[in-house]
């Protein structure tokens, strides 16, 4: 299409992709503890931090676990504008 990405969307979206990644092992990690025999520590502990990433998920996109960040040439918006605008 001849479409150029912007660099600062190029990072967003690979924070934002980093931090999926991120909550996706929390979760692996905390339920894998909970097979191994572990007590519900570690499964809180990464629920908790987990929380934290799908808090600023549901900041810059609306949505906490289906994000729709992404758009054709950059993104939905500018993470600097929607995340401290609280």
């Amino acid at each position: 299409m001849g479409v150029t990405v912007p660099e600062r969307a190029e990072y967003i979206r690979v924070i934002i992709a980093e931090l999926n990644r991120i909550s996706s092992h929390l979760l692996a990690i905390g339920t894998f503890a909970q097979d191994l025999g572990a007590f519900g520590t570690p499964l809180l502990y990464c629920f908790r931090e987990r929380e934290k990433i799908l808090d600023i998920f549901e900041a810059a996109c609306g949505s906490r676990l289906t994000y729709n960040f992404y758009r054709i040439g950059g993104v939905s918006a500018d993470v600097r504008q929607i995340l401290w605008k609280k």
